[in-house]
């Protein structure tokens, strides 16, 4: 080979987002590697051929393969089952669980393992108990899924949403209302919720808590709202929600703002039936939405309601199903880049009118990322699966949710990509 210098370019969509340069030697190594990262390649790394090392010039994969980002790298390891498994985030009974890991639960985990777990009152009994489940449930995800851990998540809110809390066998912290913390003003007793709430979270082996709730409490009939929400003025709203993300990170703590596009001027509650807004978009960004908005760069998830915004789209299609409130607004117009997971889809609001695989294949369609808890595991699971072969889904849509996850998953450092290239 002669010596000579290359560059290469990784594009993600139409966007070079890396290139990579390499000096050649005759000895067919690459003498030094520079990665060049940011606008305008600011930042240089050099790598001296001690620790890079290619073989084939002409097909570069070796180089490419290095400077792939770690997600995309995750994921062309992944078989379609492992793509679809990652969608989902069930109940411990969902995969025949429920305090402990069985037999029954091993043998349902291998057949189609979730990408998450989410504990509610009845899978947590002590700490002791709920520590160790949590621990197993990330060893064998690690273990049936390319090293890949779960999310393990709770609805931690404090007050009266609260899973470990309102177990008198934990002895932490407890809250009465969110809405007596946003009527303090202050958004550092915020910031001391969300880290308090967090470190013990972390402490249990917990790593995603779908809170802080987003919702402005302006409606004084709302019954599943009410004083879950900091309060009824948007800005106020917004900045302890922002305060309380805070506090939540620094306890490396996953965060899902709830309810997009907001629950809290509702008078019905979607765990039994339809619930209905009014309002236009231009009326939700003058309120509902601004907690959202603000806090969109800050949050891991954000969680899409099934409220019908008939004002919006006209169509009577759920939030959590609709293409227009998810890809168009959600997405497209408020710029989110990061997952979206469904509320529990086993609520009224859906299971008393789609089918658990239906339901499924409308969400993903529609740009969320994530299913929650559907009715049936098995039957959504299987019917996305149905869906990506006959090609009501494309896996292309498929592998842009899997990676948003995979991405997520790597800032916390919960995919160990070493461990997978060292497998192979």
């Amino acid at each position: 080979m002669i010596a000579g210098f290359m560059t290469i370019e990784y594009m993600r969509g139409e966007t070079p987002v890396i290139e990579a340069a390499a000096d050649a030697g005759e000895d067919d190594a690459a003498e030094v590697l520079y990665i060049f990262k940011g606008e305008g390649f600011s930042e240089i790394k050099e790598i001296p051929h001690e620790k890079f090392i290619f073989r084939n010039w002409d097909l570069m994969a070796e180089i490419e393969w290095y400077f792939t980002p770690e997600e995309v790298k995750v994921l062309s390891f992944m078989s379609l089952e492992q793509k679809i498994g990652q969608m989902f985030i069930v109940r411990p009974e969902s995969v025949s669980g429920s305090t402990y890991v069985t037999d029954s639960m091993r043998a349902d985990l291998m057949e189609k393992m979730p990408g998450g777990i989410i504990m509610f009152g009845d899978n947590i009994i002590d700490p002791d108990q709920i520590r160790s489940f949590n621990k197993e449930l990330m060893k064998l995800s690690a273990e049936y899924c390319l090293g890949q851990p779960m999310f393990i998540a709770v609805d931690e809110e404090g007050g009266l949403v609260a899973r470990v809390a309102n177990n008198w066998n934990f002895d932490v912290k407890r809250y009465d209302s969110m809405l007596a913390i946003g009527n303090t003003g202050d958004p550092a007793e915020a910031e001391a919720v969300g880290e308090n709430i967090g470190r013990y979270l972390k402490n249990l082996n917990f790593n995603l808590d779908f809170a802080p709730v987003a919702d402005c409490f302006t409606n004084p009939y709302n019954t599943v709202i009410g004083d879950r929400s900091f309060g009824a003025d948007p800005g106020l709203v917004a900045e302890m929600v922002g305060a309380c993300i805070e506090g939540f990170h620094s306890q490396d703590i996953m965060t899902s703002i709830k309810h997009y596009p907001g629950h809290g001027d509702t008078d019905s509650d979607t765990h039994t039936g339809t619930v209905m807004t009014y309002r236009s978009w231009e009326e939700l960004k003058e309120r509902e939405l601004i907690p959202f908005i603000q806090n969109l760069n800050v949050t891991d998830m954000v969680m899409a309601s099934h409220i019908v915004s008939e004002g919006v789209t006209g169509d009577g299609v759920p939030a959590t199903l609709s293409h227009a409130m998810i890809q168009e607004k959600l997405r497209d117009e408020l710029g989110y880049e990061g997952v979206v997971i469904t509320d529990a889809m086993e609520m009224g609001a859906i299971s008393s009118v789609y089918s658990s695989d239906e339901a499924a294949i409308l969400a993903i369609n529609a740009g969320c990322d994530i299913i929650l808890c559907p009715a049936d595991f098995g039957t959504a699971y299987y019917g996305l699966m149905e869906a990506v072969k006959d090609g009501r889904i494309s896996e292309e849509i498929i592998d842009e949710s899997v990676l948003r996850i995979l991405r997520l998953k790597l800032k916390y450092r919960m995919v160990e990509v070493d461990s997978i290239n060292n497998s192979l």
